[in-house]
């Protein structure tokens, strides 16, 4: 072996092992912030075990998921007394994570038969975002948040489970919410329409609801830069515009950021600023508890170097220890001042401040941990709200919410230069290797370092049908010393 690919070898493993330079998408680690606040893997299993048994399984003073028939269920608003896609598109995720593919499905077929606007509809592929139990629609128009859920999850699913027949055909319903949100107004139908794409395409922003006046602004906590950027990997079109909707998602969150408190509005407009008129949500309230876990995410999973997510997310819950971490109110105007006289310690905030001690330094921000530790999980009247993103943010902080990759092998990381293309082919699970030139390669398991394969092409192609999953680096070699390195997980 020569010193280069030693040396390669050496570099690659140590990164892995260290985990410091990459997020989740590149080392396939997910970091457990309970283990490193001190607790015990038993009581984290066992609150994910309660959660599940309170949530889909429990009493009416309990569940969220009720069954609708024998193969389809809702998540149900318990104070409105309505279904909406926001708690729909998050029970899905749930249960993506912790592979309930059956309540998966009956949540799917009873968002696509309810809540679905058909082919021949100028809103076709968006979801009514509020619906009665019995399917009956309330909500003319779409949430956003629920678009991008929906295809999220779907898009899990299909790399989880595999797709299925007719709506459970996962990775077609997910390509079709995106390919329908991308292509209006759908002037086929209605030369007229008001519906906008779901994402203005000159401000690559998503809007707060893609109708008239109210695609002329955004939600901050609407923003999912990890789900854009893996959509710029797997979606079937527009990958460059998902790529860049993630971009610029991350450049805008010191801009909804108040300087001093890291607070960040409900509504703003494009340029960063609180978004004055539709209704008092110019200061931090409820939607905008969400921005901190978006942010967490993000980071978990791509580490990204175009954003300072420490010094964002450390701004923010700063600020809230200085409110005292178990005592904290769950709005305020965005310089820190009390509103509406609220003095509720809500729950769900307190799971999504959790996830944002990611970002931060543990002995600085342990607190936050303990806070979300001891928090009861949300029952009664106001459990539908609180209790989504405390399930949501305790998979987050416990290493759960992961990234499900397509079967075989996918190139994550691609690094060094020169005229050569390594290809994975996810079906025959073969890497190939393109370039005139090329020569040897050395196939190295990570983090271990260990050599799994190496010598010379014949054909171009290094085969993988016995190699263990997990996380590789390739090198390939060329007799002209071209050199081209890169990471893929099988």
């Amino acid at each position: 072996m020569s010193k280069a690919i030693t040396c390669l070898m050496v570099s690659l493993a140590a990164s892995m092992a260290a985990g410091a330079a990459d997020g989740a998408f590149v080392s396939g680690e997910y970091r457990n912030l309970f283990a490193e606040a001190g607790y015990s893997q038993k009581l984290v299993d066992s609150r994910i075990d309660r959660l599940w048994s309170t949530y889909f399984e429990g009493n009416d003073n309990e569940r969220l998921y009720y069954p609708a028939g024998d193969d389809m269920a809702y998540i149900l608003d318990v104070n409105n007394g309505d279904v909406r896609t926001e708690g729909m598109s998050y029970g899905m995720m749930i249960c993506v994570q912790l592979d309930h593919k059956k309540e998966f499905d009956a949540l799917w077929k009873w968002a696509k038969t309810n809540m679905q606007f058909p082919a021949d509809d100028e809103r076709r592929g968006y979801f009514a975002w509020q619906c009665g139990t019995d399917g009956s629609k309330r909500g003319n128009t779409p949430a956003s948040d629920g678009e991008e859920y929906f295809a999220m999850a779907l898009m899990f699913a299909s790399h989880r489970w595999g797709d299925g027949e007719g709506i459970y055909n996962y990775s077609a319903e997910a390509n079709y919410i995106l390919d329908m949100a991308f292509e209006k107004p759908a002037r086929d139908i209605n030369p007229y329409s008001s519906y906008t794409p779901l994402f203005d395409k000159e401000q690559r922003q998503v809007v707060f609801v893609p109708y008239a006046s109210a695609a002329k602004f955004t939600d901050p906590s609407y923003h999912l830069p990890a789900f854009y950027e893996l959509w710029g990997k797997w979606a079937a079109d527009n990958r460059e515009f998902y790529q860049s909707l993630a971009v610029k998602s991350r450049s805008m969150w010191s801009r909804f950021a108040h300087p001093v408190t890291g607070l960040m509005p409900d509504y703003a407009d494009f340029d960063g600023s609180r978004h004055i008129g539709d209704g008092d949500h110019a200061d931090f309230l409820y939607d905008a508890w969400r921005c901190i876990m978006n942010m967490s995410v993000d980071y978990a999973w791509f580490r990204p170097d175009d954003v300072d997510y420490p010094t964002l997310i450390g701004r923010q819950l700063s600020f809230f220890k200085s409110k005292g971490v178990r005592t904290y109110h769950s709005v305020y105007t965005l310089d820190g001042q009390d509103k509406n006289g609220n003095t509720d310690h809500s729950p769900g905030l307190v799971g999504c401040n959790a996830s944002g001690v990611a970002a931060v330094s543990m002995t600085d921000y342990k607190p936050f941990i303990d806070d979300f530790v001891s928090t009861a999980i949300p029952t009664g009247r106001y459990r539908y709200y609180d209790g989504c993103l405390y399930f949501l943010n305790w998979l987050n902080c416990s290493g759960r919410m992961r990234i499900y990759h397509p079967a075989g092998a996918s190139i994550t990381d691609i690094t060094a230069g020169g005229d050569i293309s390594i290809i994975p082919d996810r079906t025959a699970m073969t890497v190939r290797v393109d370039g005139a030139d090329r020569g040897g390669y050395t196939l190295i398991s990570l983090p271990s370092g260990i050599v799994a394969a190496e010598g010379a092409f014949t054909d171009g192609t290094i085969g993988l049908q016995d190699a263990t999953p997990g996380l590789y680096a390739i090198s390939v070699t060329t007799p002209t010393g071209n050199k081209k390195t890169a990471k893929f997980r099988l």
